[in-house]
This record gives structure tokens, C-alpha cells and sequence, in this order.
């Protein structure tokens, strides 16, 4: 029984000892899989990748056959992972190179500038209140500054000057401000002074309101619209007015009129060709070209002459009376053609000649510019 016991003893103990090898063999083995990056994935930093059993190092590099792409290890779950990654800046000493670029060139507090650093990313400057924070380069490295704007920061810069109703609104009471001060649109009359801001300098115009002025902007009245030459007329220089400004007629050629006109209270545009009214376009408007016709009375297919004994009539198509004359010649004789003799006929200018004795052979017209 004593030695049975003993037996027992010494292979409990045997046991013991087996268990404690096979922990130490385990952790020894676990030790052996340990993988340990210098950098991790930072591709703008040189490092290398090690592996606790093995005597092999893995270092980062510059790939020599693709222009800019780096070579980068890392661990992957206890094993030796690799990435390729195209610096956008090129690569150099192992690492991809870290740039910084300000747009405006620096610290420039009246223009607005991003900076752009290659392994960050995009900084622009911008305002908190009056405050500006500018954003520049300090070789490669991002650095910013405070500065306090004298007049307003605006949009990433502090502006120079500056407009509360953005320029040049003749329907919004506004103020300009610079560094010398604050200037205020008013009335004088009818008439606006309209300050605005101009290529960072105070500049100021002079605007008749059409329905009046109060209180540093033109009375807004909807629904207005004038037309000086009351619509579509060709032959005369006319201009549209509503409460968003002028617009003129204009030639857009020798023979084709831009011709403005209202519909409604809106202004609107009709594009007219001159030569098929009056010949061409010019000082915007149609005009009629001076030119001169003859008309036989011994033709007898002549629809251009209406004549009863004594009394010869001629149409020209498409002539305005209000600026244009003839002059009539009667064989030899010549006289020229009263207003009175002037008529309209179907919205075209016909000229009555009254004639008493022997009836003419022919008859020309001279036409021209009153």
C-alpha cells in the first residue's frame, strides 16, 4: 500500500511537470507570431515592419519603376501586410513628400486662400465675427494667425470696402463702409445717389427714379412699364423703363433692329429686319434709304396709280408720313407734296396728287427723309 502510494505521487507529479512544459512551449510559440510596425500606415513616414521569430526586416521604399508610388508594410493580424500608394506629391527617402501650398502666398488678410497640405489635407480661411483666421504654410508644416478686421470680414478676407446691399441696388437703402468711414445712400429729389463699392474703392452714381426717391432708394411701384416710342415702332429710337432700369433699342446689324417694348410691366424684345420695311438699320432704328420711283401713265397694268380724270394717287407701302416727304414731278413740272395731300390708307402712306389739264406721260417720286 506504501509503495502504491508512492507510485501515485510520482506520477501526479509527472503529470505537472508535462503541463507546465506544454504552457511554456505555448507561449513561447504565441511569442514567435508577434508582428511590430514602426510608423503603422503613415505613408509620410519611413518605417518598417518586424516579425519576432524571424530575423528579416521590412522597410518601406520608393518603388524605382512607377514615378511617385510607395511601397508600404504594415502588420495584418500578426503577419506582414504590404499596400502600394501613389504619392500625390512624389516619393522620396522612403515616404511620400509632404507639401504645403497657400493659395493666396501666405498671410494675406484681404484675399480669401486655401491651404492644402498633402497628408491632411484642405485649410481655408475663414471669419468668426470680425475675426479673421488665416491659414499659411511654415515650410511644410499648417500654421494659422487671428487678426481683427478695421472694416468687415467677409467670405474668408477682410474686405476693404464693403456694401450692405451688394452694389448697385437702387431699390435697398444702403450703406458703404471703409476704413475712413461709413457713407450712406440718399435722395436729392427724384435723383439717387447711389454709393457702391468698385474695385475696392468708394464710387457713387447718380440714378433718376422713376416713381420717386425716399429714404436713401427709389419708391418701388410694380406694374410700370413705359415705352418712349409706345411699342413696337420701327422707325423711331425708342426706350423701355420699368422699376428694374432702361432698355434701348439697338441695332444688331445693318438691316436687323433689337426693338424693346412692354408686355405687361415687363420689357420684352422683337428682333425686326429694316430692309422689309425701310431699307436699314441705323442710330437704332429703321430708316428708309432716299431712292426715287417712276411710274409710266402709258402702262395700262398699273396698280400703283389710281386716277379719275383730274385726280392720281400713289401708295408706298409701308412708309411712316411722320418722317418721310416726296417730292412729285409731272413730266417737266415739279412740286412738292403738301401734309394735306398726305394720307393713310390701311396703315400705308399714300400721296393724292391733284393734277387739272392734259394727263402727264409719267410721273416720278423723289422720297426722302423729312
Amino acid at each position: 500500500m506504501h509503495i502504491e502510494r508512492k507510485t501515485f505521487f510520482a506520477f501526479l507529479v509527472f503529470i505537472i511537470i508535462i503541463l507546465i512544459a506544454v504552457s511554456i512551449t505555448t507561449i513561447k510559440f504565441e511569442e514567435k507570431i508577434t508582428c511590430s510596425d514602426t510608423d503603422g500606415i503613415n505613408y509620410y513616414k519611413t518605417g518598417y515592419v518586424n516579425i519576432s521569430n524571424e530575423t528579416d526586416y521590412y522597410f518601406d521604399y520608393c518603388n524605382s519603376a512607377t514615378e511617385g508610388q510607395l511601397v508600404e508594410y504594415y502588420c495584418l493580424d500578426g503577419m506582414v501586410g504590404k499596400k502600394i500608394y501613389n504619392c500625390p506629391d512624389g516619393c522620396n527617402e522612403s515616404k511620400c513628400i509632404r507639401v504645403c501650398v497657400d493659395s493666396d502666398s501666405g498671410v494675406d488678410y484681404n484675399i480669401s486662400g486655401t491651404v492644402r497640405i498633402s497628408d491632411i489635407g484642405n485649410y481655408t480661411d475663414y471669419c468668426s465675427n470680425n475675426t479673421l483666421i488665416e491659414y499659411y504654410c511654415n515650410g511644410s508644416e499648417l500654421l494659422n494667425t487671428t487678426h481683427e478686421c478695421e472694416v468687415l470680414c467677409g467670405n474668408g478676407s477682410c474686405l476693404i470696402c464693403y456694401d450692405s446691399d451688394g452694389g448697385k441696388d437702387y431699390y435697398t437703402a444702403g450703406e458703404v463702409k471703409q476704413n475712413i468711414g461709413i457713407v450712406k445712400d440718399y435722395c436729392n429729389d427724384s435723383v439717387l445717389v447711389e454709393f457702391y463699392c468698385s474695385n475696392d474703392n468708394l464710387s457713387s452714381e447718380l440714378y433718376d427714379c422713376i416713381n420717386g426717391c425716399e429714404n436713401g432708394s427709389c419708391i418701388n411701384v410694380s406694374d410700370f412699364c413705359n415705352d418712349t416710342d409706345s411699342g413696337l415702332d420701327y422707325s423711331n429710337n425708342g426706350t423701355v423703363q420699368t422699376e428694374t432700369g432702361y432698355y434701348q433699342d439697338k441695332c444688331l446689324d445693318s438691316t436687323k433692329l433689337e426693338e424693346k417694348h412692354c408686355v405687361g410691366s415687363n420689357v420684352n424684345s422683337s428682333c425686326f429686319v429694316c430692309s422689309d420695311y425701310m431699307n436699314k438699320c441705323e442710330n437704332s432704328k429703321c430708316v428708309f434709304v432716299n431712292t426715287s420711283v417712276t411710274f409710266d401713265f402709258n402702262t395700262t397694268n398699273s396698280t400703283s396709280f389710281f386716277y379719275s380724270n383730274t385726280i392720281h394717287e400713289m401708295e408706298l407701302m409701308g412708309i411712316s408720313s411722320s418722317d418721310m416727304t416726296a417730292l412729285i414731278k409731272l413730266d417737266n413740272d415739279s412740286r412738292s407734296v403738301s401734309t394735306d395731300n398726305i394720307v393713310n390708307i390701311e396703315g400705308n402712306l399714300s400721296y393724292r396728287v391733284d393734277y387739272i389739264g392734259i394727263l402727264p406721260n409719267n410721273v416720278t417720286v423723289f422720297i426722302y427723309e423729312k
